[in-house]
């Protein structure tokens, strides 16, 4: 679990003394600026982005760096700074981001949008193929924080976000609306096209020789799934039994492509193709996305495409 430091307590507490004076000086920086939202993580930026697109003197801006792990981060000063001086703010809620509601806590007025909130979660669990941690037993139960993953959860969320933005900047309604209805028919366009290769393809197993934050994306396509790790562990060196057994599914299925995420190293899918004849790709979980696909404008709809090409590869 995620543990917030004695230093981000103190800037909360810090924020909480000055945190007007760091609105309005945030403000004065960007007075061209009418709509000001802040999301934490990538996903919570993108389908902002979407629903203020083409809307004039609108921003988002994402906390967590590209490249950066999510699960690593922890907000600076600044950040907590510009939660305040936000009109939205968006965030996606569980252990990786429990410093948020010590944040809030201090700054009552903030709007926000919590996304975990916003569709149905589901428990986190152990992957076929992972190794059970024995000490993690008896702790309370957490949830699969990677809702995104979900075409269903990111049209929810998109459209949940221009309906908080409606009642932040009415006479941009229509623009909130129509925007998130272009991206809702997009994605379920991309989602069909998921399916119908899915249900049409040689296999309908996948494995990954690292986390899977992939759950309700796999629940969602009727994917079985193997896996070194759930998609929160903070294991990056899987155990022998963990990568023989994964090994001995991609022989006895037949798989030929061995999944890594982004930003991982990628050793222990290399590990299990060197014993087998599959090879490694890469599916992006959008947990985060690398500094070259962000500064190139990377979005959902874009990522999740590609991930239907590599994803085609492993299953035909």
């Amino acid at each position: 679990m995620k543990r917030i430091t004695k230093i981000i307590i103190a800037c909360v507490a810090l924020v909480a003394i000055i945190g007007g004076a760091a609105m309005f000086a945030l403000k004065q920086d960007h007075p061209s600026t009418k709509l000001n939202i802040v999301a934490t993580n990538f996903a919570g930026y993108d389908f902002a982005r979407t629903v203020i697109k083409d809307v004039p003197d609108a921003s988002v801006e994402m906390l967590l760096p590209a490249g950066t792990d999510l699960h690593a981060y922890e907000p600076t000063p600044g950040d907590i700074a510009k939660i305040a001086a936000a009109d939205l703010f968006i965030y996606n809620g569980g252990e990786s981001e429990a410093w948020v509601d010590e944040v809030l806590a201090t700054l009552p007025d903030v709007h926000t949008i919590k996304m975990m909130d916003a569709v149905d979660v589901k428990e986190e669990e152990l992957p076929a193929g992972a190794e059970e941690n024995e000490e993690e037993d008896g702790e309370e139960v957490e949830y699969d924080e990677h809702i995104w993953t979900s075409f269903e959860n990111a049209i929810r969320i998109t459209k949940i976000i221009a309906e908080e933005l409606k009642e932040v900047n009415p006479e941009q309604e229509t623009s909130f609306t129509a925007n998130a209805n272009t991206f809702a028919a997009t994605a379920n366009s991309l989602k069909s096209e998921f399916k119908n290769m899915i249900d049409s393809a040689k296999r309908q197993v996948i494995i990954f020789g690292d986390k899977f934050p992939l759950r309700y994306f796999a629940d969602e396509m009727g994917l079985t799934y193997y896996a070194a790790f759930p998609g929160c562990a903070e294991e990056t060196e899987a155990s022998p039994q963990t990568i023989a057994t994964l090994i001995n599914v991609v022989k006895v299925n037949g798989l030929p492509v061995i999944f890594k995420i982004e930003l991982s190293s990628g050793n222990i899918a290399k590990t299990i193709a060197d014993e087998t004849d599959a090879k490694v790709l890469e599916f992006n979980t959008m947990h985060n996305i690398s500094k070259d696909d962000f500064n190139t404008g990377a979005t959902f709809i874009s990522i999740m495409k590609k991930d239907l090409s590599v994803l085609t590869e492993a299953l035909n």
